[in-house]
């Protein structure tokens, strides 16, 4: 989960991100109790 997002940011595409909070959460935020 945090792998793709770490290879966005350090891409070319990732340039256009600046200043945001990206969630990663490994998904715990869909597990629902």
């Amino acid at each position: 989960d945090m792998a793709g997002v770490a290879i966005y940011l350090a891409s070319a595409a990732g340039a256009y991100v600046t200043g945001a909070v990206v969630p990663v959460g490994g998904g715990l935020s869909t597990i629902t109790e």
